[in-house]
């Protein structure tokens, strides 16, 4: 099991550098993802004295956000999955 493991994760690292620049992207776009949510939070305070109803950290709308980055990005995965299910495996591992 742990070999298998292994293999997998070397694997994958064979990926990420034969790939660079699509893996700098996905970095960036995840960290100004981060980014977003930390400085959301920053500015909340400001948001709770400009606004007079409603609060500067709304759970609702917050959550709706996240829901919607989860299946943003699970779709995002799907796509390419779904394009490698159709593939066969003798011939990918000939390729590869």
């Amino acid at each position: 099991m742990r070999r298998a493991f292994l293999q997998e994760l070397r694997f994958a690292c064979r990926l990420l550098r034969k790939r660079p620049r699509e893996t700098a992207i996905s970095v960036a776009i995840m960290a100004l993802g981060i980014a977003g949510v930390v400085v959301a939070a920053a500015l909340s305070p400001v948001l709770d004295s400009v606004l007079t109803d409603a609060g500067g950290v709304d759970r609702l709308s917050l959550e709706t956000a996240a829901a919607l980055l989860l299946v943003t990005a699970l779709f995002a995965c799907l796509v390419p999955a779904v394009g490698v299910w159709r593939l066969d495996p003798v011939a990918a591992l000939k390729h590869a």
